[in-house]
Formats: structure tokens, sequence, C-alpha cells
């Protein structure tokens, strides 16, 4: 039983079953309608956070293609001066030949300088071929990077519709509890219900 003693100044009006009902279903709407918002926002929340992922790999994407020019430049670079040094050394080698008093380019002498102009193509090649490896892996990297951006920027397509069909899944289940809550009271016969 009610006691005036304990209602802390409130009405008895206010706890009346209709009134109680009608909060009851109240809150269920209410309930249901920031279910919904913070499904949607949760959606889009995840959304954001894979197009910034997305972003991210793009820029990454730019800075590996980069990467792989810069290594062919430098490889390029390397190879040139590795040229410079070889034919300074067959130069080097043809001086003392001559100033030694051997004839240059015939028998062991052409020998020798060919074997020095050989070495330093293979050089020149290793380096230009390390490279292109190198270069590769940069490519590799940006084909990676780009394929990160395209899975972030259709996650985050997804992620929207995932809200939004969160929120609708909320609606629904807040409409069946509302109307269940409902039939409940009126078939209770509880006034405002009928």
């Amino acid at each position: 039983m009610w006691n005036d003693r304990y209602s802390f100044g409130f009405n008895r009006a206010v706890f009346d079953p209709a009134t109680l009902a009608i909060i009851s279903v109240g809150a269920s709407v209410a309930g249901t309608a920031i279910s919904a918002g913070a499904a949607i926002y949760g959606g889009m929340a995840k959304s954001s956070m894979y197009n910034y992922q997305a972003q991210v790999a793009t820029m990454n994407k730019q800075i590996a293609q980069r990467n792989a020019d810069y290594a062919i430049a430098v490889g390029e670079v390397n190879a040139q001066r590795k040229g410079m040094e070889t034919r300074a050394r067959v130069g080097q080698t043809e001086a003392v030949q001559g100033a030694s008093g051997l004839e240059v380019g015939t028998g062991t002498n052409e020998a020798v300088v060919a074997s020095e102009r050989d070495l330093g193509s293979f050089d020149e090649m290793t380096i230009r071929a390390g490279a292109q490896r190198e270069s590769f892996g940069f490519k590799t990297q940006a084909m990676n990077f780009e394929a990160e951006a395209t899975a972030d920027k259709t996650a985050g397509k997804y992620a929207m519709v995932e809200g939004f069909t969160n929120a609708a899944s909320s609606i629904v289940g807040g409409a069946s509890s509302v109307s269940d809550k409902w039939l409940k009271y009126r078939t209770a016969g509880v006034p405002g219900f009928a």
C-alpha cells in the first residue's frame, strides 16, 4: 500500500497504471531511437576510420612509388660512377703499359685491358640489377598499399551500410516491443490503450 509518509513529495496520480504504462511505452520508443542513432553513428565512425586508413595507404603507395624511382636513379648514378672508375683504371693500366715500353693494345696487354673493361661492365650491370630489384620491391609495396586503400574504402562503404542496417534492426525490434507492450496494456484494460 502507498504510504504518504514515503511519497517524498510525489503525487500518487503519477504512479497510476495508465501513467506507468505510458512511461514504459515511451521508454521503449526512446530506447529504440537511441539505439538506432547509436548504430548510425557507429557506422559513420567506422566509415571515417576506414576512409582515414585508405588515405594513409594511398600516401604510403605514393611514397613507395617515389622510392622505386629513387632506387633506379641512385642505381644509375652508381653504375655511371663505376663506369668512370673502370675507364680511369683502364687508362691507368694503358699508361703504365706504355711507360714500361710494352706495346699497348696487343697480346697479353690487350687481354688485361679487356678484362678490366669486362669486369667494369659486369659491375655496372650488377649495380643496375640491384637497383631494379630494390625498385621492384618498392613497386610491390605500392601495389600492396593500393590494394589496402581499395579494401579500406570498400570497408568504409559497408560500415555505413552496416550502421543503417543495425539502425533498421533496432527500429524493427523497438516497434515489436512497443507493439507487444501496447497489446499487453490494451488487453489488461489500462486506460489510454483502447
